[in-house]
């Protein structure tokens, strides 16, 4: 899945993104509960999310609300830890380009459109060298078990 490149700017950038971890995917809910109706759509794995909010359910769970209105998903790492659903990303831009390109040429290039790419990867490296940003993760307590030590590549 990929991300255009204005989905990081503006107001769109002051939301933290989050990738499906679970293999089974998430089904978004129509409320802040797992009890809550499910609104049909399920987030397949590794399919990133802006939250526009986020609040701590007395299950454990952090309830995320989608920022494009499509619903509410949830991370239970705190319940899970090896095994979350979501996993939180943070994103920041890197160089569109290529080791041995003439800089000024490839900026040019942007600067008037003609340039490819303008979009973002959800998984670091594994569209090539598509966009002008990449993800990098808080690891936070996270070790060798479970999914393994980079939640964005699934073992």
């Amino acid at each position: 899945m990929v991300a255009p490149a204005n989905a990081f700017s503006g107001e769109a950038g002051r939301y933290p993104w989050y990738r499906v971890a679970f293999a089974g995917g998430v089904d978004l809910r129509h409320g802040p509960s797992v009890e809550a109706p499910r609104t049909g759509e399920t987030l397949c794995q590794n399919a990133t999310l802006a939250v526009a909010e986020e609040i701590l359910g007395a299950d454990g769970r952090v309830y995320l609300r989608l920022a494009d209105g499509r619903g509410w998903a949830f991370d239970d790492s705190a319940l899970f830890p090896h095994d979350p659903s979501v996993v939180r990303g943070y994103w920041q831009p890197v160089s569109v380009v290529p080791p041995g390109a003439n800089a000024a040429a490839v900026a040019a290039a942007v600067a008037n459109g003609t340039a490819g790419g303008g979009a973002m990867t959800d998984v670091a490296g594994s569209m090539g060298s598509m966009g002008s940003m990449k993800p990098t993760m808080d690891y936070g307590n996270q070790n060798s078990q479970g999914r393994g030590v980079n939640p964005w590549i699934l073992n």
